[in-house]
Order: structure tokens, then sequence, then C-alpha cells
């Protein structure tokens, strides 16, 4: 645990710019699985406390994300706390009174307390699940000012972008993307993060954008991982899963065993959509639609992750990209929020003054063309 804490330290005080007398909540679940994220909830309060902060560990009992969450755990979101961890974030539920009534922020909806606080900059937020302990502390154990960087790059380039085109299986399928300039790109990468309204899933080493999700158009092929909601773990793609879109939606999955399981998991969540759309007049069609609808994007900068079974460190591998399909962190609502990794992408962006660039090749992303 001493290599633990020492890690943990450096990321919360340099990174997070967790300082004395600061509020910190920390959520974890307890009761199923391997209890790693509770075991570095307990990790953050003993820092946390050590640095003098006013720290509470709020422990619950694990559930889905079909399932509402304690209203105990809610009720928590809500107090006054500049920083919230939740170590356990697959495990906590859906928040009942946001999927009943949108948080409403100008024209943007909001379904989770958390997400709503943190988009009116009223917290610090960071969530995370740990499958494996040891990989989970290297992938936070890193270089931030090369990845921030790096990152920074990406970011002024999507700014500039129209088109995203994502090529792979070695040229035989390619996925076309427009931006969504009304969503703007960020990164996880660095201590501005640690302001109010910012935050991210941890480890951090990731640039990414909502797409325009009515556009989607193309093929792609998913050779890494994926997230399994229903039984909460991750999914190691043997057999490549192909995805064919078709205005914005998802139209068709071949493959074998994984690509059986996609289609169920997104099966299963339409039909619990429809369920609790019949009793909450304000689970719209938006729920539904979203659903098979790419509504993120985005490449992986951390050379510290690897493709190993954890979706949260998966996805953060240094030149893959994923898309997710269902919810987005602009406020596009869905039971589901499912990312699907490519392992050796080609990425081009086409900006806005016609010239296009290679930004991602063979797990290598670019410098800035001359």
């Amino acid at each position: 645990m001493n290599k633990t804490k020492k890690i943990l330290t450096n990321f919360l005080k340099n990174i997070a710019k967790i300082h004395y007398g600061n509020s910190v909540l920390i959520i974890s679940s307890l009761g199923k699985g391997n209890n790693n994220g509770y075991e570095i909830g307990k990790a953050i309060f003993e820092v946390c406390e050590h640095i003098g902060c006013k720290v509470n560990l709020v422990v619950q009992t694990p559930r889905l994300f079909s399932k509402p969450m304690d209203h105990i755990v809610r009720n928590s979101m809500m107090e006054n706390y500049d920083i919230v961890f939740q170590t356990d974030v697959d495990k906590l539920g859906h928040d009942p009174i946001g999927a009943a009534t949108p948080y409403l922020i100008g024209k943007n909806k909001y379904t989770n307390i958390l997400y709503y606080r943190k988009a009116k900059k009223e917290i610090t937020a960071y969530w995370f699940d740990v499958s494996d302990i040891d990989k989970w502390l290297n992938s936070i154990d890193i270089d931030y000012e090369e990845m921030g960087k790096l990152s920074i790059d990406l970011e002024e380039k999507l700014k500039k972008t129209k088109y995203i085109r994502v090529i792979s299986d070695g040229g035989k399928n390619q996925l076309k993307l427009k931006v969504d300039r009304t969503n703007f790109p960020r990164s996880d990468y660095s201590p501005k993060r640690s302001i109010k309204g910012a935050g991210g899933n941890i480890p951090f080493g990731e640039t990414l954008i909502t797409p325009d999700n009515s556009f989607a158009t193309g093929s792609l092929v998913v050779d890494g991982s994926f997230y399994n909601e229903l039984e909460e773990n991750t999914v190691i793609v043997e057999t490549p899963i192909t995805l064919s879109f078709r205005n914005g939606k998802l139209s068709e999955i071949k493959g074998d065993k994984e690509a059986e399981t996609l289609t169920h998991i997104l099966k299963t969540v339409k039909k619990q959509t429809v369920r609790m759309a019949i009793k909450n007049k304000h689970i719209t069609k938006n729920y539904l639609n979203n659903i098979y609808g790419i509504n993120e994007f985005a490449i992986g900068t951390n050379k510290n992750a690897t493709i190993s079974g954890d979706l949260v460190i998966d996805e953060k591998t240094y030149g893959t990209a994923h898309i997710a399909l269902g919810r987005s962190y602009d406020g596009d609502p869905a039971f589901l929020h499912c990312d699907l990794i490519v392992k050796k992408p080609k990425i081009i962006f086409e900006y806005y003054s016609g010239k296009s660039e290679i930004i991602v090749n063979e797990n290598v992303i670019l410098p800035t063309q001359t």
C-alpha cells in the first residue's frame, strides 16, 4: 500500500491539485467483485486526510446502471463538496431524479447530478473503475507534461476540423464523422483539469469530441475491447467486430461471439429504456436513438496504458481510437455509454480550410505537418 499511497499522493497533490482545506467526497462500492475501487477509495481518503482535507467516504452496495443509485449516494453528491471521486463508476446505478426530469443548463440536458454539478462548475469530479490495481497505478504514474503538450496540439487541431476519417482493418473499412462545432474538444491530461467544472475519468489519456450524431457514415472494425454494462466487465475482442453506420446510426453488426454480445447489450438496453419510458414521460425517443448513435470519438494519448481488459485503461492506450455509443459528455441522454476500441487506426482530420492531415498512423500520433 506504500507504493499506492506514494503514486496517489503525487497525483492528488500535483495533478488534481488537492490541497489543505478542500472538501472531498469519495464514493465506493463494497460487496461484489474484487472491491479494488473500495481499496483505492480508502487510500485516497487517507492521503486526503493527511493533506488536511475535509474528507468523507460513502460506501454503497454495487448495482447496475439500470438500477437507481442509493439515495444516500445521490444526496451526498448534492452536498457542498469541492471534489468528488467515484471509484466504481459503473457500479453506482443511475440518477432516478435526473432520468425523470433532466437537469437543464440552457438547452443541454443532464440525467446525472454529478455531471450536472460539474457542468455548472460547482465541483471537480473524477471517476474510475479498478480491475487491476497495479496496471491502474502505472497508468496514472506518467509524464503529464509530455502528454499535455500532445493533447493541446490535438485539441487545437480538432477546433479546425470539419470531418474525421477513421480507417481500420488495414484500410478495408472507413468511418466518416462530422465535428459538431457546438461541442468543444477536450482532453483530460493536465492540472488544468483540477479547476471547478473539470476532472474526468482516471487514468487520464484521451482527447475527445462529441461528434454530430446524425452524420456518421461508413464502417469501423473494433478489435480492441469494449465494456459490457450488463455484466460489469470488459470484453476483449478476439474476433474483430465490423460496425456499419448510416445517417448517423448503427445499422449493422458483424462478427462472432463478441458481436453477439454487443448486439445483446444494445437490445437489452433498448428494451429497458422502452419499459422505463412507459412509466416516465420525460424519457423521450432521444434515449432510444442515442443507443445507436456515436456520441464520442477519442484518441488515446497515455503511453503507460495498455489494452489488457480494463476498459478505463484500454481506451487511453497511446495511438488507439475509440467511439462510444449512447450518452455523451455534452448532455445527449441514454442508459448506456459503450466505448469500442480500435487498436491500430489511421486517423485523418479534414479541416475547414480544405486541407487534410494524417493524425494517427500505426499507433503513432504524428507531429503537426508543415
